[in-house]
């Protein structure tokens, strides 16, 4: 059985991660699709159909991101305004990006939400929250394998 915060202010910690988590993520899949969108050249579909499989995928962690605050009594963040707020990841604005600038932003971004994976991992550890904990590992093994597979491609 998952481990119980039963203090309410270490699981408003733990979600104050979760939400600034969950912030990144719709980031993520904001950009996601916007390169799935507008990717041009002679990779074209190969680059297309890897934007959609990893918004697609990012979609399920957004969920299970939110999922997770509402199983410790929280609020997930919900609205663009809030997204943007919390994130730590921004936006892509350039109106044209080569797929090769695409995928270096991405792996930037991957990169730094691995780093964070870290931080918060180290910090649930120290609350006590193993379910988060353990929640945070298994996502952050997923980012680094995709990083993995965004530099391969890009190299």
């Amino acid at each position: 059985m998952e481990h119980v915060i039963k203090n309410e202010t270490m699981q408003k910690k733990v979600c104050e991660l979760l939400n600034v988590l969950l912030a990144n993520e719709y980031v993520l899949y904001t950009k996601l699709r916007n390169f799935h969108w507008n990717v041009v050249g002679p990779h074209f579909q190969d680059y297309h159909k890897f934007f959609e499989e990893t918004y697609n995928k990012v979609e399920e962690d957004i969920d299970e991101t939110a999922e997770r605050i509402r199983t410790l009594n929280q609020r997930p963040l919900s609205s663009m305004k809030e997204f943007l707020e919390h994130s730590t990841l921004k936006e892509s604005t350039q109106a044209q990006m080569s797929a090769s600038d695409m995928l270096s932003e991405l792996s930037q971004d991957y990169e730094h939400l691995i780093i964070a994976f870290n931080e918060n991992i180290s910090k649930c550890d120290e609350i006590g929250d193993i379910g988060t904990e353990d929640f945070l590992t298994g996502m952050m093994q997923e980012y680094e394998k995709k990083l993995w597979m965004i530099k391969s491609m890009n190299s």
